[in-house]
């Protein structure tokens, strides 16, 4: 009776997430961002790319992408649809925020500047109407 309330448990414990415990980490696909099942509701393609070259940086997979720390980096979209997107990066060494921003986007191509980072692991978050559509590995060496 035990292996049962073990499964139990599990389950209750991924609903009590929002079901995000049961989605893979981004590390189980390192050649790619993770993203949720809404992510295609909302968006065709979202990347993290340097402002001067347009470029996405170098793939490490303990890493993500590899950016220098005085390149401007900024998020690229290409939206299905209008929506409310909040973009939020934390920093994988210490979990703290390192910028949050927001922007209503409409359907088409854009992108959204977020700066430079100091040198660090971090993750990028994109969330549509407070749900999380994606997340980005990158690192500012």
């Amino acid at each position: 009776m035990r292996p049962h309330l073990e499964l139990l448990l599990a389950v209750v414990l991924c609903y009590g997430c929002g079901g995000e415990a049961a989605a893979p980490p981004w590390e189980t696909r390192p050649d790619t961002i993770w993203v949720s099942a809404r992510f295609e509701d909302y968006f065709d393609e979202v990347a993290i790319e340097d402002s001067a070259t347009g470029q996405r940086g170098i793939f490490a997979a303990e890493s993500g992408y590899r950016f220098s720390r005085k390149a401007t980096l900024r998020f690229a979209y290409i939206a299905l649809r209008p929506a409310a997107l909040r973009i939020a990066v934390e920093s994988r060494s210490g979990g703290e925020s390192a910028g949050g921003w927001a922007r209503t986007v409409e359907p088409g191509s854009g992108v959204l500047t977020l700066g430079t980072f100091t040198r660090d692991l971090y993750l990028l978050h994109a969330f549509v109407s407070g749900a999380r559509v994606a997340v980005i590995p990158f690192a500012s060496e």
